[in-house]
Parts: C-alpha cells; sequence; structure tokens
C-alpha cells in the first residue's frame, strides 16, 4: 500500500512540475507590478517595507510615500533617514479623508509638498500618441495653472522642454477661466481654435467665446472627432 501511495504521489508532482516548469517558461516578460494590501488590522505597512527592501537588494531605485494617521515621527521614517538616505521618502498629510470632507484639502497640500510633481508627471495613457499625431499642425499648448503652487509653471515648463521641445513661445500657461480667450486666436487668422481638453466646462465657455473644441476622453476619440473635422 505504501509502494502504491508513494507511486501515485511522485506521479502527482511529477505533472505538478511539469505544469509549473511550463508557466515559467512562459513567464519571459518583464513589467511593472501594482500590489494592493488590504484589510483591517496590522501588518500591510510591514508587508510595503518588506517589499521596498527586497528592491533595495536587487539595486533598484525606491521611493516611500506614506500617510499616516497622526502626526507622530514614525519608527519606519527615522529608520530609513538614517540608513538608507538614498531613498525619496515622503510624509503626506495627516488625518482621514472623512474630517476633511474636501478633496481640494486632500490633493493639494501633497502635490505643493511634491516638489517635482509637474516635471517628473508621466504620459497620460495616449498622450504621446495623440501629441505625435497633432503635432504635425503646429498646435499651441494651452495649460491651466494654479497660482497656490508655485511649482506649478516651471515644473510644466521643465516637463514640455523634456517630452514635447516645442517653442516657448506656443506654450500658453493661463488660469483655467482664462482659456476662453484663446477661441479666436488660431494661425488663421480670426479663425476659430480648437480645444482639446478633458474638462467638460473648458470645451463649453471655448466654444462660447466662438471657439471649437473636444472633450478628451480617450486618445482614440480624440482623434476620430479630429478626423472629422478634416485633421
Amino acid at each position: 500500500m505504501d509502494l502504491e501511495n508513494n507511486a501515485r504521489h511522485k506521479a502527482k508532482m511529477q505533472k505538478l512540475k511539469t505544469n509549473i516548469d511550463y508557466s515559467i517558461g512562459k513567464a519571459n516578460i518583464s513589467r511593472g507590478v501594482s500590489i494592493l494590501l488590504t484589510g483591517n488590522g496590522k501588518g500591510k505597512t510591514s508587508s510595503a517595507f518588506g517589499m521596498a527592501m527586497r528592491a533595495l537588494g536587487y539595486k533598484q531605485n525606491v521611493a516611500i510615500i506614506q500617510f499616516i494617521k497622526g502626526k507622530q515621527l514614525s519608527g519606519e521614517e527615522i529608520f530609513i533617514r538614517k540608513n538608507f538616505p538614498k531613498i525619496t521618502f515622503h510624509q503626506m498629510n495627516t488625518g482621514f479623508t472623512w474630517d476633511t470632507q474636501d478633496k481640494a484639502k486632500e490633493y493639494w497640500p501633497i502635490i505643493k509638498r511634491t516638489p517635482r510633481f509637474w516635471s517628473d508627471m508621466p504620459w497620460m495613457p495616449g498622450g504621446k500618441q495623440l501629441w505625435n499625431y497633432i503635432k504635425q499642425y503646429n498646435p499651441h499648448i494651452l495649460s491651466a495653472y494654479t497660482p497656490d503652487d508655485p511649482n506649478c509653471i516651471p515644473g510644466k515648463r521643465t516637463w514640455l522642454r523634456k517630452n514635447v521641445r516645442i517653442s516657448s513661445n506656443r506654450v500658453n500657461l493661463v488660469r483655467r477661466v482664462e482659456k476662453q480667450k484663446f477661441a479666436m486666436k488660431s494661425d488663421m487668422g480670426r479663425a476659430p481654435a480648437i480645444l482639446i481638453d478633458d474638462f467638460p466646462r473648458n470645451v463649453d465657455q471655448f466654444k462660447a467665446a466662438g471657439g471649437m473644441g473636444i472633450v478628451h476622453t480617450s486618445t482614440s476619440n480624440t482623434l476620430r472627432e479630429l478626423k472629422k473635422l478634416g485633421f
């Protein structure tokens, strides 16, 4: 009986090994992984810092952004700042979102405390594809800034220099409500300009001022609307 059990177990394990070896052989794509840790009780922060230590062991760059409940100095920050000075470490605002009940108060303090937020922002999904299509028409950049963040304007200009390389005289950084003033300032005299914007209210105001507009919901949709207009 023991011989039969051992034989069945060996066959089962051999089959399992074959399947695992096959899966490992197919796993030949190198890509990032997003891990979401949820649940009540302790362990989530410990797991996250454990993964940070693993990345350090593989000589990868590590940045830590920590949201904490109180204003106490955390042991993690003390240890990391002392032993790993090259790690980018940010502790954001303290408290709970249900106490503020104001989205602006939740997000803007974080953005303002991150000096390179604007300059290091990655391309939005499909953004590079859209730019590569419209750059043949020598477009202008019309982007809003917030006066409450001193890093916004220089950060956006830095981003444009790195990623778009557009002439500075074709870049207009204005208050959001001022976008409509450009509705009749195209390169074709007083012909209406076309605004591509992901904020419907901006597009509505631009149209009301005599311009044309496309609400950007996806690259494929915006390209489709541009082609309808003859671009």
